[in-house]
Protein backbone atom coordinates (compact mmCIF):
# COMPACT_ATOMS: atom_id res chain seq x y z
CA UNK A 1 0.00 0.00 0.00
CA UNK A 2 1.27 3.44 -0.88
CA UNK A 3 2.38 5.89 1.68
CA UNK A 4 3.06 9.43 1.92
CA UNK A 5 6.31 9.99 3.96
CA UNK A 6 8.96 13.03 4.28
CA UNK A 7 12.68 11.66 3.11
CA UNK A 8 15.72 13.43 3.29
CA UNK A 9 16.73 14.70 -0.27
CA UNK A 10 20.30 12.68 0.05
CA UNK A 11 18.53 9.49 0.53
CA UNK A 12 16.31 10.01 -3.18
CA UNK A 13 18.62 9.31 -6.61
CA UNK A 14 17.01 9.72 -9.43
CA UNK A 15 15.28 7.47 -12.06
CA UNK A 16 18.11 7.11 -14.82
CA UNK A 17 15.80 5.05 -17.25
CA UNK A 18 13.15 7.59 -17.14
CA UNK A 19 11.55 8.30 -20.20
CA UNK A 20 11.88 12.37 -20.23
CA UNK A 21 15.46 13.35 -21.39
CA UNK A 22 15.19 17.20 -21.34
CA UNK A 23 14.83 19.26 -18.22
CA UNK A 24 15.36 22.98 -19.23
CA UNK A 25 16.85 24.71 -16.50
CA UNK A 26 15.02 28.01 -16.46
CA UNK A 27 11.56 26.03 -15.69
CA UNK A 28 13.74 24.46 -13.20
CA UNK A 29 14.78 27.69 -11.32
CA UNK A 30 11.01 29.13 -11.63
CA UNK A 31 9.50 25.77 -10.02
CA UNK A 32 12.46 26.29 -6.80
CA UNK A 33 11.51 30.13 -6.45
CA UNK A 34 7.58 28.66 -6.12
CA UNK A 35 8.59 25.74 -4.30
CA UNK A 36 10.58 28.30 -1.95
CA UNK A 37 7.79 30.29 -1.03
CA UNK A 38 5.06 27.91 -1.06
CA UNK A 39 6.78 24.90 0.28
CA UNK A 40 6.27 21.66 -1.32
CA UNK A 41 1.98 20.72 -1.57
CA UNK A 42 2.80 18.02 -4.89
CA UNK A 43 4.62 14.96 -3.00
CA UNK A 44 7.06 12.78 -5.78
CA UNK A 45 6.48 8.89 -6.57
CA UNK A 46 9.50 6.95 -5.29
CA UNK A 47 10.23 3.01 -4.47
CA UNK A 48 12.43 2.29 -2.02
CA UNK A 49 15.51 0.41 -3.48
CA UNK A 50 15.73 -3.31 -2.67
CA UNK A 51 19.84 -3.02 -1.65
CA UNK A 52 18.95 -0.81 1.10
CA UNK A 53 16.58 0.13 3.80
CA UNK A 54 17.04 3.50 3.94
CA UNK A 55 17.73 4.78 0.07
CA UNK A 56 14.59 5.34 -2.59
CA UNK A 57 15.05 5.85 -6.25
CA UNK A 58 12.70 8.51 -8.14
CA UNK A 59 9.47 7.10 -10.66
CA UNK A 60 7.59 10.63 -11.16
CA UNK A 61 9.07 13.95 -9.90
CA UNK A 62 12.25 14.53 -10.98
CA UNK A 63 12.02 18.47 -11.73
CA UNK A 64 10.58 18.88 -8.21
CA UNK A 65 13.45 16.71 -6.85
CA UNK A 66 15.92 19.58 -9.05
CA UNK A 67 13.91 22.76 -7.53
CA UNK A 68 14.46 21.06 -3.77
CA UNK A 69 17.87 20.42 -4.33
CA UNK A 70 18.39 24.05 -6.36
CA UNK A 71 16.98 25.89 -3.24
CA UNK A 72 19.02 23.98 -0.92
CA UNK A 73 15.68 21.81 0.79
CA UNK A 74 16.77 19.13 3.15
CA UNK A 75 13.56 17.31 2.68
CA UNK A 76 11.21 15.90 0.16
CA UNK A 77 7.63 14.94 0.37
CA UNK A 78 7.15 11.87 -1.59
CA UNK A 79 5.00 8.88 -1.99
CA UNK A 80 6.24 5.57 -1.73
CA UNK A 81 4.73 3.15 -4.34
CA UNK A 82 5.26 -0.48 -4.90
CA UNK A 83 6.65 -1.78 -7.93
CA UNK A 84 7.24 -4.75 -9.65
CA UNK A 85 10.23 -4.36 -11.31
CA UNK A 86 12.19 -2.22 -13.62
CA UNK A 87 9.30 -2.44 -17.22
CA UNK A 88 6.49 -1.56 -14.09
CA UNK A 89 8.55 1.36 -13.43
CA UNK A 90 9.05 2.25 -16.85
CA UNK A 91 5.37 2.43 -17.24
CA UNK A 92 4.53 4.04 -13.80
CA UNK A 93 7.15 6.66 -14.70
CA UNK A 94 5.60 6.99 -18.55
CA UNK A 95 1.88 7.27 -17.54
CA UNK A 96 2.75 9.96 -14.85
CA UNK A 97 4.54 12.11 -18.06
CA UNK A 98 2.00 11.35 -20.46
CA UNK A 99 -0.72 12.83 -18.00
CA UNK A 100 0.99 15.80 -17.42
CA UNK A 101 2.13 15.95 -21.50
CA UNK A 102 5.79 16.60 -19.98
CA UNK A 103 7.21 14.09 -22.32
CA UNK A 104 8.02 15.41 -26.08
CA UNK A 105 6.81 13.65 -29.24
CA UNK A 106 10.28 11.61 -30.01
CA UNK A 107 10.44 11.05 -25.78
CA UNK A 108 7.11 9.99 -26.38
CA UNK A 109 7.68 7.23 -29.48
CA UNK A 110 10.69 6.15 -27.76
CA UNK A 111 8.28 5.39 -24.20
CA UNK A 112 5.80 3.64 -26.76
CA UNK A 113 8.41 1.65 -28.56
CA UNK A 114 9.96 0.40 -25.23
CA UNK A 115 6.73 -0.68 -24.27
CA UNK A 116 5.50 -2.30 -26.55
CA UNK A 117 8.42 -4.72 -26.88
CA UNK A 118 7.74 -6.06 -23.26
CA UNK A 119 6.89 -9.41 -22.98
CA UNK A 120 3.53 -8.65 -22.01
CA UNK A 121 2.75 -6.61 -25.64
CA UNK A 122 5.12 -7.66 -27.82
CA UNK A 123 3.31 -11.40 -29.11
CA UNK A 124 0.08 -9.55 -28.72
CA UNK A 125 -1.76 -9.60 -32.86
CA UNK A 126 -0.95 -5.28 -34.10
CA UNK A 127 -4.61 -4.64 -33.46
CA UNK A 128 -4.79 -5.61 -29.85
CA UNK A 129 -1.74 -4.53 -28.68
CA UNK A 130 -2.09 -0.91 -30.16
CA UNK A 131 -5.42 -0.86 -28.07
CA UNK A 132 -3.75 -1.91 -24.98
CA UNK A 133 -0.78 0.98 -25.04
CA UNK A 134 -3.38 3.36 -26.07
CA UNK A 135 -5.02 2.54 -22.85
CA UNK A 136 -2.30 2.49 -20.89
CA UNK A 137 -0.61 5.87 -22.96
CA UNK A 138 -4.49 7.38 -22.30
CA UNK A 139 -4.08 8.30 -25.81
CA UNK A 140 -5.87 7.00 -29.48
CA UNK A 141 -4.06 4.14 -31.08
CA UNK A 142 -4.20 6.26 -33.96
CA UNK A 143 -1.63 8.40 -31.80
CA UNK A 144 0.05 5.12 -30.56
CA UNK A 145 0.66 4.28 -34.35
CA UNK A 146 2.21 7.50 -34.91
CA UNK A 147 4.31 7.60 -32.01
CA UNK A 148 5.83 3.77 -33.49
CA UNK A 149 6.39 5.03 -36.20
CA UNK A 150 8.39 7.89 -35.15
CA UNK A 151 10.39 5.57 -33.24
CA UNK A 152 11.78 3.90 -36.45
CA UNK A 153 12.68 6.44 -38.13
CA UNK A 154 16.54 7.73 -38.29
CA UNK A 155 17.82 9.55 -35.20
CA UNK A 156 18.81 12.72 -37.36
CA UNK A 157 15.31 13.11 -38.28
CA UNK A 158 13.95 12.66 -34.80
CA UNK A 159 15.91 15.17 -33.65
CA UNK A 160 14.05 17.51 -36.57
CA UNK A 161 10.95 16.69 -34.67
CA UNK A 162 12.33 17.99 -31.42
CA UNK A 163 13.84 21.11 -33.10
CA UNK A 164 10.18 21.54 -34.16
CA UNK A 165 11.52 21.92 -37.43
CA UNK A 166 9.37 19.19 -38.72
CA UNK A 167 5.74 18.27 -37.69
CA UNK A 168 4.78 15.43 -36.11
CA UNK A 169 2.35 14.02 -39.07
CA UNK A 170 4.99 14.87 -41.74
CA UNK A 171 7.33 12.79 -39.88
CA UNK A 172 4.70 9.76 -39.79
CA UNK A 173 4.76 10.20 -43.27
CA UNK A 174 8.18 9.44 -43.69
CA UNK A 175 7.67 5.56 -42.14
CA UNK A 176 7.27 3.36 -45.24
CA UNK A 177 10.83 4.70 -46.80
CA UNK A 178 13.06 2.02 -45.42
CA UNK A 179 16.25 3.74 -45.93
CA UNK A 180 17.44 6.10 -42.81
CA UNK A 181 20.15 8.24 -45.08
CA UNK A 182 16.94 8.49 -47.33
CA UNK A 183 14.34 9.75 -44.74
CA UNK A 184 17.04 12.22 -43.50
CA UNK A 185 17.67 13.63 -46.94
CA UNK A 186 14.00 13.68 -47.56
CA UNK A 187 13.16 15.55 -44.06
CA UNK A 188 16.22 18.06 -44.41
CA UNK A 189 14.52 19.12 -48.13
CA UNK A 190 11.47 19.62 -46.71
CA UNK A 191 12.77 21.84 -43.76
CA UNK A 192 15.35 23.20 -45.59
CA UNK A 193 12.91 25.11 -47.97
CA UNK A 194 10.68 26.17 -45.07
CA UNK A 195 6.82 23.82 -46.07
CA UNK A 196 3.75 25.06 -44.21
CA UNK A 197 2.36 21.25 -43.18
CA UNK A 198 -0.19 20.53 -46.03
CA UNK A 199 2.23 21.35 -48.17
CA UNK A 200 5.06 19.81 -46.43
CA UNK A 201 3.29 16.83 -46.22
CA UNK A 202 2.67 16.56 -49.86
CA UNK A 203 6.17 16.66 -50.54
CA UNK A 204 6.92 13.68 -48.42
CA UNK A 205 4.38 11.73 -49.69
CA UNK A 206 5.54 12.64 -53.35
CA UNK A 207 8.95 11.33 -52.67
CA UNK A 208 7.87 8.22 -50.52
CA UNK A 209 6.09 7.29 -53.89
CA UNK A 210 9.25 7.75 -56.39
CA UNK A 211 11.05 5.78 -53.48
CA UNK A 212 8.78 3.06 -53.47
CA UNK A 213 9.31 3.09 -57.32
CA UNK A 214 13.04 2.95 -56.79
CA UNK A 215 12.79 -0.03 -54.36
CA UNK A 216 10.41 -1.66 -56.83
CA UNK A 217 12.32 -3.56 -58.70
CA UNK A 218 10.98 -7.11 -60.29
CA UNK A 219 13.48 -9.82 -59.49
CA UNK A 220 13.64 -11.07 -63.19
CA UNK A 221 15.29 -7.93 -64.30
CA UNK A 222 18.80 -7.40 -65.04
CA UNK A 223 20.01 -4.73 -62.74
CA UNK A 224 21.90 -1.60 -64.55
CA UNK A 225 25.54 -0.58 -63.17
CA UNK A 226 23.78 1.62 -61.21
CA UNK A 227 21.89 -1.23 -58.92
CA UNK A 228 18.52 -0.96 -60.52
CA UNK A 229 16.58 -2.32 -63.69
CA UNK A 230 16.10 -0.03 -66.20
CA UNK A 231 12.29 -0.30 -66.33
CA UNK A 232 12.48 0.65 -62.95
CA UNK A 233 14.48 4.16 -63.57
CA UNK A 234 12.10 4.68 -66.02
CA UNK A 235 9.39 4.53 -63.70
CA UNK A 236 11.14 6.88 -61.45
CA UNK A 237 10.94 9.60 -64.34
CA UNK A 238 7.45 9.18 -65.51
CA UNK A 239 6.51 9.78 -61.77
CA UNK A 240 8.53 12.93 -61.13
CA UNK A 241 7.65 14.46 -64.56
CA UNK A 242 3.75 13.26 -63.92
CA UNK A 243 4.39 15.73 -60.40
CA UNK A 244 5.94 18.43 -62.42
CA UNK A 245 3.17 18.67 -64.78
CA UNK A 246 0.64 18.52 -61.86
CA UNK A 247 2.32 21.03 -59.90
CA UNK A 248 2.61 23.16 -63.07
CA UNK A 249 -1.00 23.07 -63.86
CA UNK A 250 -1.85 23.63 -60.03
CA UNK A 251 0.68 27.27 -60.42
CA UNK A 252 -0.65 28.18 -63.60
CA UNK A 253 -4.17 28.20 -63.06
CA UNK A 254 -4.47 30.50 -60.55
CA UNK A 255 -4.56 34.13 -61.71
CA UNK A 256 -1.73 36.84 -61.23
CA UNK A 257 -4.68 38.86 -59.82
CA UNK A 258 -5.81 36.42 -57.61
CA UNK A 259 -1.93 36.10 -56.35
CA UNK A 260 -1.41 39.46 -55.99
CA UNK A 261 -4.67 40.15 -54.28
CA UNK A 262 -3.91 37.05 -51.90
CA UNK A 263 -0.47 39.04 -51.34
CA UNK A 264 -2.31 42.10 -49.84
CA UNK A 265 -5.27 40.32 -48.72
CA UNK A 266 -4.73 36.39 -47.92
CA UNK A 267 -1.32 35.95 -47.28
CA UNK A 268 -1.94 32.33 -47.20
CA UNK A 269 -3.46 32.07 -50.39
CA UNK A 270 0.05 33.30 -51.52
CA UNK A 271 1.93 31.17 -49.15
CA UNK A 272 -0.01 28.47 -51.38
CA UNK A 273 1.23 29.16 -54.62
CA UNK A 274 4.66 29.71 -53.64
CA UNK A 275 4.68 26.18 -51.76
CA UNK A 276 3.37 24.55 -55.05
CA UNK A 277 6.32 26.23 -57.27
CA UNK A 278 8.55 24.91 -54.77
CA UNK A 279 6.92 21.56 -55.24
CA UNK A 280 7.50 21.99 -59.20
CA UNK A 281 11.53 23.01 -58.46
CA UNK A 282 12.16 19.67 -55.88
CA UNK A 283 10.29 18.02 -58.51
CA UNK A 284 12.64 19.29 -61.13
CA UNK A 285 15.86 18.77 -59.30
CA UNK A 286 14.67 15.19 -58.68
CA UNK A 287 14.38 14.54 -62.31
CA UNK A 288 17.32 15.92 -63.57
CA UNK A 289 19.25 12.86 -61.07
CA UNK A 290 17.04 10.19 -62.30
CA UNK A 291 17.63 11.90 -65.77
CA UNK A 292 21.33 11.71 -65.12
CA UNK A 293 21.81 8.01 -63.68
CA UNK A 294 19.52 6.78 -66.68
CA UNK A 295 21.41 8.10 -69.41
CA UNK A 296 24.55 6.66 -67.19
CA UNK A 297 23.52 3.36 -67.22
CA UNK A 298 21.82 3.58 -70.90
CA UNK A 299 25.90 4.95 -71.43
CA UNK A 300 27.47 1.76 -69.55
CA UNK A 301 25.15 -0.53 -71.45
CA UNK A 302 26.00 0.56 -74.95
CA UNK A 303 30.10 -0.15 -73.79
CA UNK A 304 29.48 -3.79 -72.89
CA UNK A 305 30.59 -6.07 -75.18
Amino acid sequence: MSQVVTIPLEKVQPYYGQPREDFAQDRIEELGESLREHGQQTPVVVRKLLDSSDAYELIDGERRWRALQLISASHVLALVSEVGGDDDQFVKAVVANCAREDLSPAEAARAVNRIALMPEYKELALPERNRRLATVFGRSTVWISNMLAIAGLAPAVQTLIEEKKLGVEVAVELAPVPSPERQVEIAERVTRHGFRNAAAKNIVRDSVRVERIRQGMPEAKQPTTTGRSQSTDVRVVNELVSRIHEAAESVLDMPAKRLADAYRAKPAECDRAIARVDAAVLALEQLRGALNKLASADAGTKDRP
